[in-house]
């Protein structure tokens, strides 16, 4: 009877370690079942920019629905909702398909011409412009490497019809920032096949895309003029500085 009792102690911790186990068990298991999940679509494949999207480029998948609170209102769980946008950035295999980064890929007929939504995405030089739904640009090819810079014209005169910010949110038209004062960082335009093709056809490694308000060219005449005095553009900041020359000088025009 001593002997047992010597052993009661050892027991009862015994007893408390297989309680606890217990009790974490079912806590867990509780939880568990809680945790919701959610069907989505999903990209199934890489999907390049302005490319209309097929069934095949989807798939969909269950995600903790946590994970997908700050995009809830741009999500689907519906491939029909997807099927035949075209996309505004690239997306990545994984990725969710967010709504918001999708055009219609809709037909337009303008003197004649079939003319296709796209988007351009703006370098940050370029969002310093202000654009406005509704005005004209024209659409310059930057060629930038260790041995020249020049600037030439490619499209000329075309209309923005949306202005997005760098989430993908519309800008009013006529404005040139949302509420939260956000500029636009893409642009959407209607453009033919050929003119799209001008557009994808530039080796990416070499030319840089640059949008510059219609008739206002001082910024790739300045490119231009850095050429033909031998001068090299070789930073980001120094093409920031160049136009904020250009905005001094129209202001005292």
């Amino acid at each position: 009877m001593r002997k047992f009792k010597n052993y009661l102690p050892i027991i009862g911790v015994f007893l408390l370690v297989v309680v606890d186990i217990v009790y974490y068990y079912n806590e867990m298991k509780d939880y568990s079942e809680e945790i919701q999940k959610q069907t989505i679509v999903v990209a199934a494949t890489n999907i390049p920019e302005n490319t209309v999207i097929t069934e095949q480029m989807l798939e969909t998948k269950d995600l903790y629905v946590g994970d997908l609170l700050a995009e809830k209102e741009y999500i689907t769980k519906d491939i029909k909702k997807v099927v035949g946008k075209r996309t505004l950035v690239p997306i990545y295999q994984g990725e969710k398909i967010n709504l918001n980064r999708l055009l219609e890929n809709k037909e337009y007929m303008k003197n004649n011409q079939d003319k296709t939504m796209i988007a351009l995405q703006l370098i940050k030089t370029d969002q310093a412009l202000g654009l406005k739904a509704g005005e004209y640009i024209d659409i310059w090819a930057v060629t930038r490497n260790d041995f020249d810079t020049f600037a030439q014209k490619i499209i000329e005169k075309i209309k923005i019809e949306e202005i997005k910010t760098e989430v993908y949110k519309n800008i009013e038209s006529g404005e040139s920032q949302d509420k939260n004062g956000e500029v636009g960082s893409f642009i959407t335009l209607q453009l033919t096949d050929d003119e799209i093709s001008t557009i994808y056809s530039l080796p990416q490694d070499l030319y840089e895309i640059r949008v510059a308000k219609h008739g206002e060219n001082k910024l790739m005449q300045m490119l231009n003029k850095n050429v033909k005095e031998n001068k090299k553009i070789e930073t980001q900041q120094e093409q920031e500085m160049i136009h904020e020359q250009i905005t001094t000088i129209s202001e005292k025009e």
